[in-house]
């Protein structure tokens, strides 16, 4: 993560396309799927989740 921002808000604020890229030592997997599955419900929006093993960051993209 290349700013203060926390991710949670981040998240809230990403257009449809965008991308973050956080690295799974800021975070644990768990509170990267919770924070994109309780923001797909509560903003009605579509987000996806991977854990890109090689580079050891978590991707999470808006979809809708």
């Amino acid at each position: 993560m290349s700013n203060n921002t926390p991710l949670l808000t981040q998240v809230k604020n990403m257009a449809v396309g965008d991308e973050i890229r956080v690295p799974v030592d800021a975070y644990a997997y768990g509170t990267v799927r919770r924070y994109v599955t309780d923001m797909s419900f509560t903003l009605d929006r579509r987000f996806r989740s991977h854990l890109d093993r090689p580079t050891r960051t978590y991707i999470i993209t808006r979809v809708s």
